[in-house]
């Protein structure tokens, strides 16, 4: 069925499974929805694939959405832990065991601190560290005289 300005929603569920010219098995399932509005097209979808390559099988499970949020219903809380929306995840509390970031960069304005590629630490206003407080420190080069360090 064709989507027109008449018909402004539609529903498709699909499947496919087939061999390729190589033998190879494919299979893939997924669902969408198609609207349009004032001659504008909008979709969302999900997907699920399992294809045969040269590098051995790949599994997929696609996304096609403006917004994608997980909300655990068992515990009560609608506050989504987890949130995609544009280029950007949003998560209240996260374990990393490990991270690789080019940049990071505090929240705030301004932010309280930033670490570039380069291992420059860029650190402003109040550094709090264990139990205790830096405040005006300057630290500086081993043939500078001592740094002035006030702790509280």
């Amino acid at each position: 069925m064709e989507l027109t300005e008449d018909n402004a929603s539609k529903l498709q569920q699909f499947s496919k499974e087939w061999q390729d010219a190589n033998d190879k098995w494919n299979a893939m399932w997924g669902v969408k929805i198609e609207q349009t509005k004032d001659g504008k097209y909008y979709v969302a979808g999900l997907g699920l694939s399992m294809e045969d390559t040269p590098d051995g099988k790949i599994s997929q499970f696609l996304v096609a959405a403006d917004r994608i949020a997980y909300i655990n219903p068992a515990n009560g809380n609608e506050t989504p832990g987890f949130v995609m929306q544009g280029d950007q995840i949003i998560m209240n509390e996260a374990f990393l065991k490990y991270l690789s970031a080019p940049t990071i960069t505090s929240g705030g304005n301004p932010p309280a601190f930033s670490l570039t590629p380069d291992g420059k630490l860029t650190a402003k206003m109040r550094i709090s560290a264990g139990i205790s407080t830096l405040y005006l420190a300057r630290l500086r080069e081993k043939s500078m005289p001592p740094p002035v360090i006030f702790l509280a």
